[in-house]
């Protein structure tokens, strides 16, 4: 019989492979425009509500898994997540469709997403970076799956049936999944008492927290903007069809995936800052070319955005084994739902930005500009982080008071 333990990556890839859909919004948005007869930053709105959600759910939830039976809370997030599918396929107006895909969506996977992250350190304590990305590659991956699928059903059945078809699939696929999740059997005997580097303050108290919250900020904010206008970004610019537009998609998915793969590798293996830098450096030549990009650049577009794909998916690696890494296995489910707040708050500020800026403009193309001047001031914060293990600087020492 397969050991649990070599069941929590395959399962955890798969459940987040199916959380993963919510970054298919943008093959979404034109049908329901079109059906609803409203805007383009309305039609962003349950996709907004559903990140926020998601992020801000994660430190109630970090709170509970330390508490609770893991399982038990995956699968109170996985009838959620479900549930928010199916109300969506019977909304008529885009406020019942923030509510049912937004609030109910959000919060199922803000209860669901922290559980296999957590269970990936649990049972893989020697190699939480590979482990964590082997599991969240199915969340990055998600749209070179689901991208395709939910297009082809609103295609097919409509907008309205193909929110309850993947409904129904996530019923009867996630709840299942989510009884494997369960601590090791000597997991009670392992936690420590107090953090592992010396004392058992709050992960606030530090500015470490405080700067890797920055960092996650403006790569969350660079990420969700570009994840929710890459469809009709693609569609516009490369003057493709929606259809065509998803399989762009697809291949945008890819990179997101091994973005969080090759990250979690690299964290194991270089080291914090040199990732770090690399990450940013990144973001930086994505950002700068695709705000300069001239009519005709294809192929400069998709790469650019491959890469811009590639460092958000990564970041989704590189934050909670960061957490771990710094301040303990203790509370560390808990921490980083906290950390997790600047995911919610990147959503917020990228997708309206975003929106806001092509209702104004016309164009996409001048919010990429923020995006580079932003990860100019990453790489200065990075060049401020105390990195080294064992080096947590407490927020009084840092500002000098």
């Amino acid at each position: 019989m397969i050991s649990r333990k070599y069941l929590i990556i395959p399962l955890g890839f798969l459940s987040a492979l199916l959380m993963g859909t919510v970054y298919s919004w943008s093959v979404f948005r034109v049908p329901l425009e079109n059906s609803l007869g409203i805007s383009s930053s309305k039609s962003g709105l349950p996709f907004l509500v559903f990140l926020a959600l998601y992020a801000f759910t994660m430190p109630v939830a970090g709170e509970l898994i330390e508490r609770f039976k893991p399982s038990l809370i995956a699968i109170t997030g996985s009838l959620l997540l479900s549930a928010g599918y199916l109300l969506s396929g019977y909304c008529s107006t885009i406020h019942q469709l923030v509510i049912g895909y937004g609030v109910l969506g959000g919060i199922g996977v803000g209860m669901l997403y922290g559980v296999p992250v957590a269970m990936a350190s649990r049972w893989f304590p020697g190699s939480k970076g590979i482990a964590t990305g082997g599991i969240l590659l199915g969340f990055g991956l998600s749209p070179l799956v689901t991208a395709p699928v939910a297009s082809t059903f609103i295609e097919n059945y409509g907008v309205s049936d193909a929110f309850v078809l993947i409904g129904i699939g996530f019923l009867l696929l996630l709840p299942v999944m989510a009884l494997f999740f369960t601590n090791p059997e000597d997991y009670s005997k392992q936690k420590p008492s107090v953090a592992v580097y010396g004392d058992n303050l709050p992960v606030t108290r530090y500015s470490s927290f405080y700067l890797l919250w920055l960092l996650f900020f403006i790569v969350t904010f660079s990420g969700l903007m570009a994840i929710s206008i890459s469809s009709p970004f693609s569609q516009s610019f490369l003057n493709i069809s929606s259809t065509d537009a998803a399989m762009i998609l697809s291949l945008l998915a890819l990179f997101n995936g091994m973005g969080r793969l090759l990250f979690g590798f690299m964290l194991d293996k270089a080291g914090f800052r040199i990732t770090l830098i690399i990450s940013y450096l990144l973001l930086i030549f994505s950002s700068l070319t695709i705000a300069t990009l001239s009519p005709g650049q294809s192929m400069k577009f998709v790469i650019s955005m491959a890469i811009l794909w590639g460092v958000f998916g990564g970041w989704l690696t590189i934050a909670p084994v960061s957490v771990i890494k710094l301040f303990g296995e203790l509370n560390s489910a808990k921490n980083y739902g906290k950390l997790f707040t600047a995911y919610g708050f990147g959503a917020i500020t990228g997708v309206t930005l975003a929106s806001k800026v092509k209702e104004i403009t016309g164009k996409y193309d001048i919010i990429f500009y923020v995006v580079f001047f932003m990860a100019i001031l990453g790489i200065f914060i990075i060049s401020k982080m105390p990195l080294q293990k064992n080096k947590v600087i407490p927020v009084t020492e840092f500002t000098g008071k």
